[in-house]
């Protein structure tokens, strides 16, 4: 996070007051009524069995006036905007005189994403917005204007698209500062050239919950590599070769090229003590890609990692309802209760009769851990913390974004809460950092401090709603903190589907359940939450094959082959795929390895998906 971050604050001191000057020339007209809000475009979805598959954006020319009326069309237009309102293609070439009608024309079937280069388009654009009432658009603009993004997208619930297409290498610091400026920018889309979208850079960049849209030639070699790569999306010259090559994956059962991230909850309780370094520890050993943990405030401002306010379910202290009156050494003086069925064994998150081995693991000196220990033990692992801030203490986002700044583990953070107040804190006091909104579906009372997700699924079945419709109220809630969907396990996955156009990732929350917990991995979900972590350690999850040279007729190569927990492993059943060219002959033949596994979890067989490798080219030469 410091090659950006000069450039980014010099262009912000000079735009911000641009955009100052630019808003004072007219004053803001009145919000359009909420009846008359435009509908939320009907997205075509390409056949392919890849599961959540990658959304495809087209780089718009003059024809995109008619290409939003045929049958096959991309989900988004990447036009641009100018301060007079005339959308434009990439090379300036102009597409509509005016904005209006280019919305009345197209955005019933293909989502605006409108680019603006400077504070005048970007004032423009905002005007516009909250005239018409369009909600279902992208604001989009490069890296070096972030803040004309957040101007716009800070309208609710518009979104924010930043582009990072110029960046040309990218390491930790600056996918750290990608993070950072999409989120600051009111925006979950980063879009990264295929030149830094390497799987690794694509899924750590996901693993911080934001959505990674790829600007790729339309090769097929290029597209193949992104989809395998999991991007969340694609930006493409030739839509309709996209839209072809996600009918590359036609398998008759599921196909996962973004294998769903396990987050451990508290750890792994069911083996473990709830929230402790070993639960911890555990779920990491697992597999877990993130760890999930619940965090308070001491009375002197340590922040503390336990579920319950009240000491009395684990540590039988039923006279303590609110830790926050302890210092950190008062809490530190007690233990857990282990004795016989009492304490952890029963009250544990999973109690012992959950537990594979019957029993919780305990030992006498746990004690209730700081995140600063979290920090230390799990610092450059690679696993992310899910923070969950319970507190309704808005001190602790001070709190939490100086302990981040003190260990410089931005990348290894993202936060998550139920609570309303804090949501709005975070956005306000802390907006670079990720944030995932808590919730249930169907749980909407205003009053209840929780955001508001109404039951969607119901709300279709019935007849009540459409899909858009539904992702049009779901996005109405999120906006307001930028959030990613953290809804329980039982959500409309159509909506998340749709949603998914929109930038939209679902972390559900919490799989206890081997079924239910098999049939979200079978569907694609981003992000499992889960007191389970083993159930998913033997699953493969990526076959990473390299460019190779052989003889004609000769072998191929084995890839390598990885499972959840990081081990690699050798397998059966591996089938070749030629793409194009030929094995047999002298040339260059581009070559994917598929591989069809039943799900186990425990034994038992939850179905069948396949597993792909990334393409690779293979040079063959004289036998």
């Amino acid at each position: 996070m410091k090659k950006l971050t000069a450039l980014l604050a010099l262009v912000l001191s000079v735009l911000l007051p641009a955009l100052a000057v630019a808003e004072e020339a007219e004053s803001t007209p009145a919000p359009v009524p909420a009846e008359e809000i435009m509908a939320y475009t009907q997205v075509y979805e390409p056949e392919t069995s890849f599961v959540l598959s990658s959304t495809v954006a087209w780089n718009a020319d003059a024809s995109v006036l008619e290409v939003a009326g045929a049958d096959v069309r991309p989900a988004t237009a990447l036009v641009y905007v100018d301060a007079d309102l005339r959308v434009l293609d990439a090379a300036g070439n102009v597409i509509s005189e005016s904005l209006d009608e280019y919305v009345a024309a197209t955005a019933g079937t293909i989502i605006p994403a409108l680019y603006v280069s400077d504070a005048e388009a970007a004032a423009a654009l905002k005007f516009y917005l909250i005239e018409s009432g369009l909600g279902d658009v992208f604001v989009a603009a490069s890296y070096e204007n972030a803040a004309l993004v957040k101007d716009v997208a800070d309208l609710n619930p518009v979104r924010g698209l930043v582009d990072f297409r110029s960046l040309t290498e990218a390491d930790e610091d600056t996918l750290d500062e990608i993070i950072a400026t999409t989120n600051g920018s009111h925006a979950k889309v980063c879009l990264i050239p295929e030149q830094i979208a390497t799987e690794e850079n694509v899924q750590y960049l996901q693993g911080r919950c934001s959505t990674v849209w790829v600007a790729t030639s339309s090769t097929e070699a290029a597209l193949l590599t992104q989809y395998t790569n999991g991007a969340n999306g694609v930006l493409v010259d030739d839509y309709q070769a996209a839209i072809d090559e996600l009918g590359f994956f036609a398998d008759g059962a599921p196909s996962l090229l973004r294998p769903s991230l396990i987050v451990g909850h508290r750890g792994m309780p069911s083996e473990y003590v709830e929230n402790t370094t070993l639960s911890a520890i555990g779920a990491y050993t697992a597999g877990a890609d993130s760890i999930e943990n619940d965090i308070h405030l001491t009375a002197d401002r340590e922040i503390i990692i336990n579920h319950d306010e009240s000491l009395a379910r684990l540590f039988g202290r039923e006279d303590i309802e609110n830790l926050n009156i302890l210092s950190l050494n008062e809490i530190l003086a007690m233990p857990f209760v282990n004795e016989g069925e009492e304490g952890v064994q029963a009250a544990n998150n999973q109690s012992a009769d959950e537990s594979r081995y019957g029993y919780i693991r305990y030992l006498s000196s746990q004690r209730m851990p700081t995140l600063r220990e979290f920090f230390e033990l799990f610092k450059d692992s690679g696993v992310v913390h899910d923070t969950e801030i319970k507190t309704n203490d808005p001190a602790i986002v001070i709190a939490l974004h100086n302990l981040v700044d003190e260990y410089d583990n931005f990348g290894e953070v993202f936060t998550i809460s139920f609570n309303v107040n804090i949501l709005e804190e975070m956005y306000k006091a802390w907006p670079e950092m990720s944030v995932g909104a808590l919730g249930m579906e169907g749980y909407a009372n205003p009053e209840s401090n929780l955001p508001v997700f109404e039951p969607y699924g119901e709300m279709i079945e019935s007849g009540e709603a459409t899909v858009e419709e539904c992702v049009a109220m779901l996005y109405a809630e999120l906006d307001k903190w930028n959030a990613t969907y953290n809804p329980a396990s039982g959500f409309s996955y159509d909506v998340i589907s749709a949603g998914r156009h929109r930038g939209l990732t679902v972390w559900p929350w919490t799989y206890n359940d081997a079924a239910t917990f098999a049939e979200a991995y079978l569907s694609g979900i981003y992000g499992l939450t889960t007191n389970f972590a083993w159930w998913a350690s033997d699953f493969i999850v990526d076959i990473d094959a390299a460019d190779a040279t052989i003889a004609a007729g000769g072998e191929l190569p084995a890839p390598i082959v990885t499972t959840q927990n990081g081990e690699q492993v050798t397998v059966d059943g591996l089938e070749t795929i030629v793409v194009s060219g030929a094995l047999d002959s002298e040339g260059e033949a581009l070559v994917i390895y598929r591989l069809a596994q039943e799900l186990v979890i425990d034994g038992a067989s939850y179905g069948e998906y396949f597993l792909y490798s990334n393409p690779f080219t293979v040079t063959v030469t004289a036998a």
